[in-house]
């Protein structure tokens, strides 16, 4: 049975989430942290050490998943989400092209560059902006 701090603390949470338009993007990442971690947390375990570390095992594993599905080249990747995350900006369309393993023809290339790019933004929406924040629980 759900301790009373644990159900209190579920609440918060889901509430904190729902109530926060970049948090929503951590949804599954909270979902996961909740379902998996929070049955296993003794009432006074650090709340953000816990998520901080799911995300931390987590973030790669979404990374590799991402790579592996739109084809990318891993090396150049890293580079250019790591680019993103300093400029905060999206990569110009020819330096995303070029992490593309399978070159596709130029009417396939727009659509491709920009579901690559999407990618990258929600993987980077999820574990990197604002990374561990549970601050207001």
């Amino acid at each position: 049975m759900e301790s009373l701090k644990s159900h209190e603390m579920r609440r918060r949470i889901f509430e904190l989430m729902l109530s926060q338009v970049q948090r929503r993007d951590k949804r599954d990442l909270i979902e996961a942290f909740i379902d998996q971690r929070m049955p296993l947390l003794s009432p006074d375990a650090d709340i953000r050490a816990a998520f901080a570390a799911i995300g931390s095992e987590e973030r790669p594993k979404a990374f590799v998943n991402l790579i592996a599905a739109k084809k990318l080249d891993p090396a150049w990747f890293n580079l250019h989400s790591g680019e993103m995350v300093i400029t905060g900006m999206r990569p110009a369309h020819d330096a995303t092209v070029a992490i593309m393993m399978i070159k596709l023809g130029i009417l396939a290339r727009k659509a491709a560059v920009g579901r690559v790019i999407f990618g990258i933004e929600g993987l980077l929406a999820t574990f990197d902006e604002g990374g561990g924040e549970l601050d207001s629980l």
